[in-house]
């Protein structure tokens, strides 16, 4: 990279700023006065900010960051952290340490990413959360989540005796959340083991939940229900203080067993079942007529009377408000609160009249499915987790392929899987391992195999990229999930049609092979690829 020097030849732009060079920089950097140094830290900044070439150089950026000292930059934290400093300046200091830290995490390569230089900064980027900015906050929280996602850096935040910062951060910033997952899932899966790390997460999950209080609550509950399903049972805490914990493990448990002890009546518990079996048909009902009066309005209602306005005491109001079709039902959280609760009841719960009851559902559930989005309420998991319950019933698949159910999941299942190849969601990719386990099964009980409008799945998987960067195991789990369950469609197709779609198999199969080189030595995900490769092969 050329670097031009401050006053190089006359045809250098007459306004133009002169450009300082990196030698300069780093002369700045390594000056063992403070004043040098945070001159050289503000012009870093700024010559990165503007030289994208600059930002690709690996080595170079390196040697930058290098060049820095971290106890420097821990000082201007410090400094700028303590609740007297309200100046400008302390501001400042506290404000340019953060962006140069965030500004490594992104440009650093990822072995230097878990060096220490760059790891044990974490307490300082902790105890400037509350200090900071919003602006500076944000850049601090994605500056820990990068950090934490690297086994290191999990190391070092479980390390740290009060996050007390973070926790209180979490309802306005969900990064927060973010930060915990990369740390806990890193340390649990490290040489301590899940059992170390328990009491931590447990302590911790108690304060967010203080912290989420007056808030909807959803952002906390869908990062536990990711947490719970992922964790290592060992990390989960063995006696939680919940009853309903307590309801399901009772119910599951074998009454004539001697080691089997309960503080309520097993009779009791067995007609709360029935009663919560009755409030969830019940709810069916209610969902039904409040889906139909969002799509077409109450019956026998005149529309006055379900657009007209009532004046009371306390001002004025619609009435019958949720027979009104002017209002959407995807917007009202007790729909999605209902359509949750029933879900996982479904699920759970083996009672075929109750799924049968609830297949008449399914024309809502994959409306509200195809409505939902990351600026709406999404009703997308919850679909997804009804759906394993009312597939077990004959009604539940009729009314599955009568609502167009496999069309739609797989779009949306398609949608998250080519979007990986440029970013790694890993909600979405959590969501699209469901959407294959039920596609598969679906898949696998079809009578008359592969049906040909299921091919257009094949056809799209074999047009894809595969992206050439380190991505997130759970983006690879989802990725080769995809690749199963076309070798599933594949499979179970008929030789003529399986005949007409050997060049997307064989695409495939090239996949698997390039993704193979980037799985390491994780061994569950190079046991699924091998499976996906030797069913592919014994099609050609």
């Amino acid at each position: 990279m050329a670097e031009a020097e401050p006053g190089q030849g006359p045809s250098a732009e007459p306004r133009k700023a002169p450009t300082i060079s990196i030698s300069q920089v780093q002369n700045l950097l390594n000056s063992k006065d403070d004043t040098s140094r945070f001159t050289g830290l503000a012009v870093l900044k700024a010559v990165l900010d503007d030289s994208p070439k600059l930002r690709e150089d690996q080595e170079i950026i390196t040697q930058l960051w290098n060049s820095i000292s971290p106890k420097f930059l821990d000082r201007l934290i410090r400094t700028g952290s303590k609740s007297s400093g309200t100046g400008k300046d302390t501001r400042e200091m506290l404000n340019l340490a953060v962006s140069i830290i965030h500004t490594f995490t992104t440009l650093l390569p990822a072995d230097e990413k878990q060096n220490p230089r760059l790891v044990q900064r974490i307490p300082s980027l902790m105890s400037a959360i509350l200090c900071s900015s919003k602006e500076t906050t944000q850049l601090t929280l994605q500056a820990m989540a990068t950090i934490t996602s690297f086994p290191a850096g999990g190391n070092e935040f479980m390390a740290l005796d009060d996050i007390t910062p973070l926790v209180e951060v979490a309802p306005a910033h969900p990064e927060a959340l973010q930060i915990l997952s990369f740390a806990w899932f890193n340390t649990m899966n490290g040489p301590e083991g899940p059992g170390q790390v328990r009491d931590k997460i447990d302590g911790t999950i108690r304060k967010l939940v203080s912290s989420f209080k007056g808030t909807d609550g959803v952002t906390l509950l869908e990062f536990l229900s990711f947490y719970l399903h992922y964790a290592d049972p060992e990390a989960i805490p063995q006696n939680p203080q919940c009853f309903i914990g307590y309801l399901v493990r009772s119910l599951e448990n074998d009454f004539d067993d001697e080691s089997c002890t309960l503080v309520m009546d097993p009779n009791l518990l067995l007609k709360l079942r029935k009663s919560l079996s009755e409030t969830m048909s019940v709810t069916i009902e209610y969902l039904r007529d409040r889906w139909d009066a969002s799509v077409a309005g109450a019956m026998g209602l005149h529309p006055e009377a379900r657009v007209g306005k009532a004046t009371t005491g306390t001002g004025s109001h619609l009435t019958l408000a949720w027979d009104s079709a002017n209002d959407s039902a995807g917007d009202d959280p007790m729909i999605l609160a209902a359509v949750r609760a029933l879900a996982i009841w479904l699920r759970e719960d083996e009672s075929s009249m109750l799924r049968k009851e609830a297949s008449g559902l399914l024309d809502m559930f994959f409306d509200l499915y195809k409505s939902s989005g990351p600026t709406k309420n999404d009703f997308r998991s919850a679909v997804l987790v009804a759906l394993e319950g009312m597939l077990e019933v004959a009604r539940g698949k009729e009314a599955f392929f009568e609502n167009d159910g496999w069309a739609i999941l797989v779009k949306d299942l398609l949608d998250v899987f080519h979007r990986t190849s440029k970013e790694s969601n890993e909600s979405d990719a959590y969501r699209g391992i469901n959407i294959v386990h039920t596609l598969i099964r679906i898949a696998e009980e079809e009578d008359t195999g592969t049906r040909e409008a299921w091919m257009d799945t094949v056809t799209s998987v074999a047009a894809w990229s595969p992206p050439d960067v380190e991505q997130p195991s759970l983006v690879r789990e989802f990725q080769f999930a995809v690749l199963q369950l076309c070798a599933v469609l594949l499979a179970r197709a008929s030789p003529g049609l399986r005949k007409r779609y050997l060049h997307s198999t064989s695409a495939i199969v090239g996949i698997v092979n390039q993704l193979r080189q980037h799985i390491g030595d994780n061994r569950i995900l190079q046991e699924q690829l091998q499976d996906v490769q030797e069913t592919l092969e014994s099609l050609r």
